[in-house]
């Protein structure tokens, strides 16, 4: 009996073949040696014992043959696109298989394995990530790809929704994930058949959410996965107010500027406010679900140094607040930021400067203001045009010294509108009147409806129709309190154009009661006069000249000039702030009349108080 030969693992074809034929040699002369010696005469039963002596020679020369000869199987693996799979795993399913190894597909989706063993085919497992793993006995193999469960996880607000868990369920099988940092994942549903599964995102505080995907082999389903937060209120207040907040480290789009209301997400949050002007505020908070929180900010200001010389003594403001008045300077701390500083005093000109203070840091500052120098009037003009230039606006500025008579002024011919100035040339006319005998004080007038008329007065407020007043009273109520009743009711007895004309002929032809119009150098020349005596008799000057000086408003001429007795008439209409007086100064009275049209009543005044003070020195007191 015959062995099989030893396999030979490493024996290459050619050496296969050279023995499977000298195998063969050697069982057809055995077949022949041994018919030789059988008798002829049992021929029957001797020729299928040779028949089967002849089987078994030569099944093992061909079991050798079988056994070193390779079997293979090559095919090429995509998907059902046709894209081709590669580095997918090819893998001997069959037992027996001797010398088979495994072997991945290339780039364009190829494989080829041989083997040696039992049955003559070879069949291969072939398995690649995210696929469903197939088997096949070579040729093109397309592999299905597991169900794909993608999407995005949002809070209701559009937020991404970071760690949230995603949990995917068929049956026993379950398939988990978590979110990425915008929300999104992807979960393959690896080993599940097709079929209705459930999907469960969760996410702390919030509420979950569900879809019911139907997977099948290939597929990708996508879904927007909303999960509402569980919210609770904050209300926000600071001091000041107009902070934007910020949550979490984030600028809260719900407070842009405080006061505001936060929906928050139940759990903890870190509240807090920065800004260049105010040291950080922080605090944390717990919001529960359904609660409303309220929180106050108390925010303080970051402070530096500011250090402000200047050559004189006078008054330092900030920012409109007066800081110091009668010392060169002033040195104090300040919120950081840009500040307005002005300063004033009786020899020079106003000067306002910007200046930037710093966290912590000292600001200087050196104030070099213009020197009003007396006598100089080139400088004093140019100063003065420089000023009102600075302050914006339009400006009518008359100084006269009722001594020499010398004047200075800028803008003096402007026609601008007079205010309550054009009731001068009024009560100048009514006692003109009264002088010549035609009107007497102690008449009477009897109020008309349309001579009531809104504004400064108390007429408008407490007479009616009918009443009746002395022509003193009107003049008395006209110039004190610059009632525009008693303005209409003595231009209607008098007759408007009659004023006009007299205000004409002592030298104010632009000054008319209707357009209430006139410039600074007119009316300053109509009180001038008056104070000379030139116009009126003594006991119409006196009587004219002390409710002048007794008018209810002295905010403006009279500001600097404490205990100077000044004879002046006011005027103002919205932007429109005027002042026309003499100012009764030790040896030498000076007119001054100042007509101004800013945006900013409280400018108009300003300038008036500066521009008067500035004059004042300019003629050496």
């Amino acid at each position: 009996m015959s062995c099989l030969p030893a396999r030979q693992g490493a024996a290459t074809s050619s050496t296969g073949s050279s023995e499977s034929k000298r195998a063969i040699r050697r069982t057809r002369l055995r077949y022949h040696r041994a018919v030789r010696r059988r008798p002829r005469s049992h021929h029957g039963g001797q020729l299928g014992r040779a028949v089967l002596a002849l089987a078994l020679l030569v099944l093992p020369a061909a079991v050798a043959v079988w056994a070193v000869l390779p079997q293979g199987v090559s095919g090429r693996v995509t998907d059902v696109s046709g894209q081709p799979v590669a580095d997918a795993t090819v893998a001997p399913t069959d037992p027996l298989r001797l010398g088979a190894e495994a072997a991945f597909t290339d780039s364009r989706g190829r494989y080829r394995v041989g083997a040696r063993g039992w049955p003559l085919n070879l069949n291969v497992s072939i398995s690649a990530p995210g696929f469903a793993p197939a088997r096949t006995s070579g040729g093109t193999l397309v592999l299905r790809r597991w169900a794909l469960v993608t999407g995005k996880a949002v809070d209701d607000g559009g937020a991404a929704v970071e760690g949230a868990a995603i949990t995917l369920v068929r049956g026993r099988q379950v398939w988990t994930a978590q979110t990425a940092k915008d929300g999104g994942f992807s979960l393959s549903a690896v080993g599940g058949g097709p079929g209705r599964a459930w999907l469960a995102v969760q996410a702390e505080y919030h509420d979950p959410a569900y879809a019911s995907p139907k997977l099948a082999l290939d597929g990708v389903l996508s879904f927007s996965m909303v999960l509402p937060r569980l919210v609770g209120s904050v209300h926000v207040v600071t001091d000041p107010a107009g902070l934007g907040a910020s949550v979490d480290g984030q600028p809260a789009a719900q407070c842009p500027a405080t006061p505001c209301d936060l929906q928050l997400g139940i759990g903890p949050h870190h509240l807090e406010f920065a800004s260049d002007l105010y040291l950080p505020w922080a605090q944390d908070l717990q919001v529960d679900k359904g609660a409303s929180v309220s929180v106050m900010a108390k925010m303080e200001r970051k402070t530096g140094t500011l250090k402000i010389t200047a050559p004189v003594p006078g008054e330092v403001s900030v920012d409109g607040q007066t800081v110091n008045s009668g010392a060169a300077g002033w040195t104090g701390p300040l919120p950081t930021g840009k500040h307005s500083v002005v300063f004033r005093s009786a020899s020079t000109w106003p000067l306002q400067s910007d200046v930037e203070v710093t966290w912590k840091q000292t600001t200087e500052s050196a104030l070099t203001p213009a020197a009003v120098t007396p006598g100089d009037s080139a400088a004093f003009v140019q100063n003065l045009q420089s000023y009102l230039s600075r302050a914006g606006g339009s400006y009518g500025v008359y100084v006269e010294s009722l001594k020499s008579g010398a004047t200075v002024g800028a803008g003096q011919d402007s026609g601008l509108e007079a205010a309550s100035v054009i009731k001068v040339p009024e009560a100048l006319y009514l006692l003109h009147q009264v002088d010549a005998g035609q009107v007497k004080l102690i008449d009477e007038v009897d109020l008309k409806d349309g001579d009531f008329m809104s504004g400064t007065g108390t007429l408008f407020s407490t007479a009616h129709t009918g009443d009746k007043f002395t022509v003193q009273d009107l003049l008395t109520l006209l110039i004190r309190q610059s009632d525009n009743t008693a303005w209409r009711a003595l231009d209607r007895i008098l007759g408007i154009a009659a004023v006009d004309a007299f205000a004409a002929s002592i030298g104010a032809p632009d000054c008319h009661q209707v357009s209430d119009n006139c410039t600074a150098r007119e009316a300053g020349r109509m009180l001038s006069q008056l104070a000379r005596g030139r116009l009126l008799t003594p006991g119409s000057t006196q009587l004219l000249m002390g409710l002048l000086e007794t008018t209810v408003f002295n905010d403006r001429i009279n500001y600097y000039l404490q205990g100077v007795t000044v004879a002046h008439k006011v005027g103002m209409d919205g932007g429109v702030i005027n002042d026309c007086g003499v100012a009764f100064l030790p040896g030498d009275p000076l007119t001054i009349c100042i007509f101004t049209t800013t945006g900013d009543p409280n400018l108009g005044v300003q300038v008036i108080r500066d521009v008067t003070r500035a004059a004042v020195h300019y003629y050496g007191h």
